[in-house]
């Protein structure tokens, strides 16, 4: 789903494991997503 963060960053870690909304992601990889940035899958 696409979402807005205003007031924070995100930062996701994939450990393991399938991630629902996205393709090529392997355990070990990250994302960061700065505040005030729409995004989703």
């Amino acid at each position: 789903f696409f979402h807005n963060n205003d007031d924070y960053d995100e930062v996701l870690f994939y450990h393991a494991g399938d991630f629902f909304s996205r393709d090529n992601i392997h355990a070990g990889m990250m994302t960061f997503h700065p505040s005030g940035f729409t995004h989703g899958p």
